[in-house]
């Protein structure tokens, strides 16, 4: 290394990242600690340039250009541009990703360049900044109430369907009537459910906004859970007749309500 060049590893940086992160060192801007989801995200990124490196045969390194002359400048500037083009290569082409996925690491990379620089004071340049984050544009599926009422009440259409599409398809009318996000709605549990009289409310902190929600779920007529699992992704969404374990929400509520 010559003389007066400072170079760090990326890899080891990235980790102290991570830490920094779990410990609550890091924050959100809003002043909360960052979310598990977000910490297994950061946690992949490492793992995707650990397999880079080791397909690569490389360490990436970020050099420090305190007072560097213009040639450093531009050779980092080149350094960064191979970076991002090798590996977007390898996210797309290796790992099969798409636009979506591939500019979520990007973004985490710029989120993690930003750490070393305004965090930790490393003088690493702007040149992460010209690191693109693609995003696939697509079109949201709507469902018509039509369509909706099929799936709640066709009971042919129940009948045809194999044991796990029952309970897929039974999760997702469930999540188009209380529109909860999925992270918010496979977690869902019996402890969500309270009760104010004769009206059952559902109350979740959500987990993207941290917001207490509470929906009216007077619509429905509640089935209490016995001894069971509390795990919403344990219980047996199945309808009656195909299992005489309790669940969540008594099926025929759902077409009695749709049918009003």
């Amino acid at each position: 290394m010559k003389k007066n060049v400072v170079q760090v590893l990326v890899v080891d940086y990235f980790q102290q990242f991570i830490r920094a992160t779990i410990s609550g060192k890091r924050l959100t801007a809003a002043g909360k600690k960052m979310s598990t989801g977000t910490i297994k995200n950061y946690e992949y990124v490492l793992k995707m340039l650990l397999e880079f490196e080791a397909k690569k045969q490389i360490s990436l390194r970020v050099q420090l250009l305190n007072r560097a002359s213009l040639k450093t400048f531009q050779k980092e500037k080149n350094y960064w541009k191979r970076f991002y083009l090798q590996f977007s290569n390898f996210l797309y082409r290796e790992k099969g990703y798409y636009d979506n996925y591939a500019g979520g690491i990007f973004k985490i990379l710029k989120t993690f360049f930003n750490y070393l620089q305004y965090e930790k004071g490393l003088s690493v340049g702007n040149y992460y900044k010209t690191f693109k984050t693609p995003q696939q544009v697509l079109a949201p599926v709507v469902l018509e109430p039509a369509q909706l009422q099929f799936l709640i009440s066709n009971k042919a259409f129940e009948a045809s369907l194999c044991p796990c599409l029952a309970r897929a398809k039974d999760i997702f009318v469930f999540g188009c009537t209380i529109a909860l996000r999925v992270s918010d709605l496979m977690k869902l549990e019996k402890k969500h459910l309270t009760y104010n009289g004769a009206e059952v409310y559902l109350k979740i902190f959500t987990q993207k906004t941290s917001t207490i929600v509470i929906l009216v779920m007077v619509s429905f007529r509640m089935t209490k859970l016995g001894e069971a699992e509390t795990s919403w992704c344990q219980l047996d969404w199945r309808r009656e007749g195909r299992s005489n374990r309790e669940y969540f929400l008594n099926l025929e509520s759902w077409r009695n309500a749709g049918s009003n």
